[in-house]
């Protein structure tokens, strides 16, 4: 409802003091970054360095970086402790261009670490060579925070010790969306640890290698935590950076006395699978994972210790949603591997899959815990890609059952938006050449499983899609005053009426009323400028 306010000076400062959170949002400062810095980080034209940031940065604030390679401690995106932002104004670090600013670690440093600090957001930036004293150094890590979201990052290659490229761990209600995973880690997306309430979503992983103890995997979807939702998640893996021969090592870098050959990984245990729960946790998960993808090609390279393998979809938890999910293992290609292997949970009809694709020449395993509806299985994919159909979507081949990847999956509902071409298609492809990959295209891949057929309308143009699956609100930002939730002020609400944040219109009474409204309360907003400002240091008095 529209509130009036009479034009006085106390119904102003009424209404403007009920309105602080809008003028606070709208107070919010921009600041730039570059890889030099040395400038006042006030403008595009004089940036400071990344950890300058962090002394002035408060919640609503946002630093732009600009293109570059990012090395050093300075310039790692790595706030301080309690350095917090609030719910709808997050403290942001965003790149100007997306895909171009790259944050190096130079296997000394993690490129990304929040830990202990709330309401952050990392968006648009590539991340790599994380290390630092000892093994066991993340490239993305969320630990101890909670409400963080990391949107549009490539990242690639931990040190080769217990090491996630994201992991998050410690904290609740944290987003990895957008974001591509590659290279050396033990396991590429986790949440473990009381990393609860966890979303994946539209995330691209690859397993490449580690020589230490433990699981190795793609996603793990629970270790000591609960609630993680996996949405549009690719998972495949390519063992290319595993040594021929090794000894396996602990957590510090010593040898157990276990040798390895033919470039064997010891306890592979899955694509899209799950650690398990120490004494003293709940063993129910409460996980979901839907409308994804974990897959294995016949030139992909995979060894493991086991005689039959553990995946790609590997499952025993109880309280485990599985819908609209694919896995295949490509017929003529590791044909010992079990496509689906759905385990004893202890708890009959606790978790359920339904709409499942499940290709391979293995035949798949499922424990009579599990309840099952709309699996379709086969040893080739003939059927479901006959006509020039594909794996994606059952029914383009006319087969019945199965999983369908086709629409994009936002907090465990379907939309209507398209989730082809692939998101970060372009910026996987930039990403691998830079790492020295053989760059693959998630796109094309992915509908040609198996020898299906991608339809005219989801093949990317020339330029890629890059930008594909970004919020057009995020866009360049502007020098001056933005708002934290991305939104616009309008001017025009109405006779006489000032449009808040918060529904309200200040309708003002007299002739002269609005100008003078608009003369006051600019003053104040003005003041309220100053004050902030010179509680920075920016002002001299």
């Amino acid at each position: 409802m529209t509130r009036v306010c009479l034009f006085t000076f106390w119904s102003v400062f009424v209404c403007v003091a009920s309105l602080h959170g809008g003028i606070s949002r709208a107070l919010a400062s921009n600041y730039y970054a570059s890889p030099e810095g040395g400038g006042s980080g006030v403008s595009e034209s004089s940036p400071f360095r990344v950890a300058d940031f962090f002394a002035v940065a408060n919640a609503g604030d946002t630093l732009l970086l600009l293109d570059g390679h990012y090395m050093g401690d300075d310039a790692m995106i790595a706030p301080p402790e309690n350095l917090s932002g609030s719910d709808g104004q997050p403290i942001t670090i965003r790149a100007l261009n997306d895909g171009r600013v790259d944050i190096d670690g130079e296997g000394a440093r993690h490129p990304i670490s929040l830990e202990g600090v709330d309401w952050w957001v990392v968006e648009g930036v590539n991340a790599h060579s994380a290390g630092g004293a000892g093994i066991n150094h993340t490239v993305v890590s969320v630990s101890h925070s909670s409400h963080c979201a990391l949107r549009r990052i490539v990242a690639w290659d931990a040190t080769d010790g217990n090491s996630n490229i994201f992991g998050v761990h410690n904290g609740d209600y944290n987003l990895v969306e957008d974001c591509a995973g590659f290279g050396i880690a033990r396991k590429i997306f986790s949440n473990s640890q009381g990393g609860n309430h966890t979303t994946f979503r539209r995330c691209w992983g690859r397993w490449e290698g580690s020589h230490v103890q433990g699981p190795k995997c793609t996603f793990t979807i629970s270790y000591n935590s609960y609630d993680a939702l996996l949405e549009n998640c690719i998972a495949t893996w390519n063992a290319e950076r595993m040594r021929e021969s090794y000894e396996l090592t602990d957590y510090n870098g010593v040898g157990v006395g276990e040798t390895f050959t033919n470039y064997e990984v010891q306890m592979a245990t899955g694509l899209i699978t799950h650690d398990g729960f120490d004494e003293g946790f709940s063993d129910v998960a409460n996980a979901r994972v839907l409308g994804s993808l974990a897959y294995l090609t016949a030139d992909e390279r995979y060894a493991g210790s086991f005689r039959v393998w553990f995946g790609p979809l590997s499952v025993s938890l109880k309280g485990v949603t599985l819908r609209d999910v694919i896995t295949i293992v490509e017929p003529g290609a590791h044909d010992d591997i079990w496509p689906l292997y759905l385990q004893e949970t202890g708890a009959p009809g606790s978790s359920s899959a339904s709409n499942l694709t499940v290709i391979g020449a293995a035949s798949m395993s499922v424990h009579s815990d599990w309840s099952t509806s709309g699996v379709y299985n086969a040893t080739s994919c003939d059927a479901i890609i006959a006509g020039d159909g594909h794996v994606l979507d059952p029914t383009s081949g006319g087969v019945s059952g199965g999983a369908t990847m086709m629409k994009r999956i936002v907090d465990g509902t379907v939309t209507g938006e398209n989730l082809w071409p692939w998101p970060m298609n372009q910026r996987i492809l930039e990403a691998m050449a830079a790492a020295g990959r053989t760059p693959v295209d998630v796109t094309r891949t992915a509908f040609g499983l198996c020898g299906g057929t991608m339809p005219a309308a989801y093949v990317p143009s020339d330029a890629g899609s890059a930008d594909a699956g970004v919020d057009a609100s995020i866009g360049p930002a502007i020098d001056g005053a933005v708002l934290a939730d991305g939104g616009a002020h309008t001017s025009d609400a109405g006779a006489g009426a000032t449009p808040l944040s918060d529904g309200c219109s200040c309708r003002v009474a007299g002739r002269h009323g609005a100008s003078a409204f608009t003369a006051f309360a600019g003053l104040i907003v003005l003041g309220l400028y100053a004050l902030r400002m010179r509680a920075r240091g920016k002002v001299r008095t």
